[in-house]
């Protein structure tokens, strides 16, 4: 989110909104051992009302994937935590990172 513009220590800490996971399920593809370099896919799959989905699949330097997960998450008002719309600001951001 940092590299479209929207700084964590903002968006955790002076924003009126906050967005908590859910749901979080993760599949295993392949082992991995200590100390191996990972790249990370993280993809915006579904933008809904108060909520967000995002998707990740997790390879080793050489392509292979090892990993797949998705997180589920809803947007909540900073101080009463009850679910709100997902932000305009925080919708643009996740734009930017959906499937084709």
């Amino acid at each position: 989110m940092e590299s479209v513009g929207l700084n964590f220590d903002v968006l955790f800490n002076r924003e009126k909104f906050v967005f908590v996971v859910v749901h979080a399920e993760a599949d295993y593809h392949a082992p991995l051992t200590v100390g191996d370099n990972l790249i990370i896919h993280a993809c915006t799959a579904h933008i809904g009302t108060t909520s967000f989905t995002m998707t990740y699949k997790i390879y080793k330097e050489d392509k292979t994937l090892v990993g797949s997960g998705k997180t589920v998450h809803v947007t909540l008002d900073n101080k009463t935590r009850k679910k709100i719309p997902v932000p305009k600001i925080l919708g643009d951001k996740l734009e930017k990172f959906m499937l084709d």
